[in-house]
């Protein structure tokens, strides 16, 4: 096995934290019925088509 760089580790860990978190505030909305604009990187379409009224 080889060694990683304790901060590759921990930039990997806060960028998935950030992920985890908006998944998270997506689903407590959805729950509520609140459309949230989530996004990530390669998504279909950007977070302004849900200002636009472009999704569905």
């Amino acid at each position: 096995m080889a060694l990683a760089r304790p901060y590759v580790l921990a930039e990997t860990t806060l960028q998935l934290r950030a992920v985890q978190h908006e998944r998270r505030t997506a689903l407590s909305l959805a729950l509520d019925s609140i459309d949230h604009p989530y996004t990530y990187p390669g998504a279909p379409f950007p977070a302004s088509a849900w200002m636009a009224g472009g999704a569905a």
